[in-house]
């Protein structure tokens, strides 16, 4: 297995940075962490390409910087 390229852990710190911040939902960041690893794999095993990589990785944290917390929906008054 080769290593991934770096740009990827670029990524998890970027995505690491907005759940520690409290922007993305406790719940979705451990999700969004799981996938760029399994990106940054896919990518070192050659299954995509660093360019798919590249977008995904990047879609991922977009989505990351624009996906707040959201309220329970249990503690809502209907």
């Amino acid at each position: 297995m080769k290593k991934h390229a770096p740009v990827f852990d670029f990524f998890r710190d970027a995505l690491k940075g907005y759940r520690l911040s409290g922007a993305v939902d406790y719940r979705v960041g451990p999700v969004l962490d799981e996938y760029l690893g399994h990106l940054a794999r896919c990518v070192a095993d050659g299954e995509v390409t660093v360019a798919e990589g590249l977008v995904l990785g990047n879609l991922v944290v977009k989505f990351a910087s624009r996906c707040a917390s959201l309220p329970e929906a249990r503690r809502e008054r209907r």
